[in-house]
C-alpha cells in the first residue's frame, strides 16, 4: 500500500489502521478530526513535500503512538485545537523543530512509561506570541 485516495467526508482513522504500512508515502491529514492509537505507527516512509507533519486545526487529540517511528518528517506543526497529546505519540521520530499553533499548550498524558516523549532536549519549539 503506497497511496491512499481518501473519500470525501472521512473524519477518523481507526486504531492501527495503517500500522506497519512501510510503503505508505503520503497522506493528507487536513480533513481529519480524529486519529486513533497506532494509526500511522511504523509508517517509516510517510512524508510530505514540505517535510512537515501538519496536525490539522480540526484535530483535538493526538493518541498513543499515532506517529511512532514516522521518520520522514523534519518539522511537526500542531494545529490550533489540539488540547491533548498522549504518551509516545511521536516515539522514534526525527523532528528538528516543533511549531505550536495553539495558544493554550496541550496536556501531555503518561500512560505507562515515565519521560517517554522522545524529543531532544534542545529541539526548538515555536509558539504563538503571548503564549505562556
Amino acid at each position: 500500500l503506497s497511496e491512499i485516495n481518501v473519500a470525501e467526508g472521512l473524519k477518523e482513522i481507526g486504531q492501527a489502521a495503517f500500522l506497519g504500512c512501510t510503503s505508505l508515502a503520503e497522506f493528507d491529514f487536513r480533513i481529519l478530526t480524529n486519529i486513533m492509537e497506532n494509526a500511522f505507527s511504523h509508517c517509516v516512509n510517510l512524508t510530505s513535500p514540505s517535510g512537515d507533519l501538519i496536525i490539522p486545526d480540526s484535530l483535538e487529540s493526538i493518541k498513543f503512538r499515532s506517529f511512532d517511528s514516522c521518520v520522514g518528517f523534519h518539522r511537526l506543526v500542531i494545529g490550533t485545537r489540539v488540547n491533548h497529546i498522549e504518551e509516545s505519540a511521536f516515539n522514534h521520530t526525527e523532528f528538528e523543530s516543533i511549531v505550536m499553533r495553539t495558544e493554550v499548550p496541550p496536556t501531555l498524558s503518561r500512560i505507562n512509561i515515565l519521560s517517554n516523549w522522545h524529543f531532544p532536549n534542545d529541539i526548538p519549539i515555536t509558539v504563538p506570541c503571548g503564549t505562556l
